[in-house]
């Protein structure tokens, strides 16, 4: 016996007369709407990408600290350095580095300053501005690192008033990157066995083309056509050799080095 094609239309309509006699039916969700839909996915993507990079050991994310002895204090609120993370009109990077500062703050504060709270609002305000970042109304590019750097004016103004409260002196350590980015540095490329094509891509662009549900061919990768190159930042890699095999991963560079890819 066939019952033909399912009818929403006609399945909500059975739905609501087999109801009770003067008794609503229970409402039917409804579903956010689109840009709210796209603004959930954007963060979804950010908050990956934040998250992988706060368990990486790259040195173009400086970690932030909290070191009291006795009276003195001595704190930095670290630094993630967004000229190699990401373009300065790129949202996508520039949400990454908010979220990644304020994942780095968050697990420091909250581990050495558990019964001290004030600093929370400034580290929550790093999070809403990389969700601002994915609404272009809310947060212009332009108004992006006045607004970082007023964030953490006030974190910093903050843990020193706690600590000048409980008759301590704080002493801020800046946090700067070890390195001036200019250019590039000289990499090495080779592959084992010899004969592999090697194909790269910034890091975060590969993780903004996954967010955009690009296919492989659509990521912007650049092919190693020499032995060398000189590159700067953080990268995905893709190998593959005429036989089949492949590999693929990450890679830095923040100084000279040299990379030799084998098939997984």
């Amino acid at each position: 016996m066939s019952f033909g094609r399912w009818n929403p239309v006609l399945a909500l309509c059975a739905y609501v007369s087999a109801c009770a006699p003067n008794q609503e039916p229970p409402a039917i969700p409804k579903a956010p709407p689109p840009a709210e839909r796209d603004v959930g996915a954007f963060m979804a993507a950010v908050d990956g990408a934040a998250q992988e990079l706060a368990r990486s050991d790259s040195a173009f994310v400086i970690r932030p600290k909290y070191e009291r002895s006795g009276q003195d204090v001595v704190y930095a609120l670290g630094w993630v350095e967004c000229g190699v993370m990401a373009s300065s009109e790129d949202r996508f990077g520039l949400a990454v580095a908010a979220r990644l500062h304020a994942i780095l703050l968050d697990d420091v504060f909250s581990r050495e300053l558990a019964t001290n709270r004030s600093w929370r609002q400034h580290v929550d305000g790093l999070r809403h501005d990389a969700e601002a970042l994915a609404r272009p109304k809310q947060l212009e590019l332009h108004e992006w690192q006045a607004r970082l750097d007023g964030r953490l004016k006030a974190l910093a103004s903050a843990i020193e008033a706690d600590a000048a409260a409980e008759h301590a002196t704080a002493r801020r350590e800046e946090s700067a990157a070890p390195f001036i980015l200019k250019g590039g540095v000289e990499v090495r490329f080779s592959t084992k066995p010899e004969g592999g094509r090697i194909r790269i891509v910034k890091f975060l662009d590969y993780k903004k083309s996954l967010y955009e549900g690009k296919t492989d061919d659509e990521i912007p990768w650049i092919t190693i056509l020499a032995d060398r190159d000189e590159l700067l930042g953080r990268y995905r890699y893709a190998a593959s050799w005429p036989d089949g095999r492949s590999a693929a991963g990450v890679f830095e560079v923040s100084a000279p080095t040299s990379l030799t890819i084998e098939p997984h």
